[in-house]
């Protein structure tokens, strides 16, 4: 993670996203947050898996915060998802029995 000198909040950081749609659903995310003055996100090389992130919030708040904030909140979305699929799944599997 490097500061920018230009902005006290403001931090750009690289990480490795594999799942493409990981990448803009975190940034989006980032924007649900009103501390959260600006957030976007470079895919230098289609071949590679880093991405690149700008991340600059108000005073109160560190990029970092934010950043690991957004993550939780996406992983705890993406495990209500998961727990209505699978209840749809066992749902269709019981109606498909009964049928049977």
């Amino acid at each position: 993670m490097s500061r920018l000198l230009s902005h006290a909040n403001a931090v750009v950081l690289s990480y490795s996203a594999f799942y493409r749609p990981w990448r803009a659903s975190h940034c989006r995310e980032l924007f649900r947050d009103p501390k959260v003055k600006f957030s976007g996100y470079k895919h230098p090389h289609p071949l590679d898996n880093d991405i690149i992130v700008r991340i600059q919030t108000a005073p109160g708040q560190t990029p970092a915060q934010a950043f690991q904030a957004a993550a939780m909140r996406l992983e705890a979305e993406f495990r209500v998802m998961k727990s209505k699929f699978a209840e749809e799944v066992a749902r269709l599997r019981a109606e498909s029995a009964e049928f049977e």
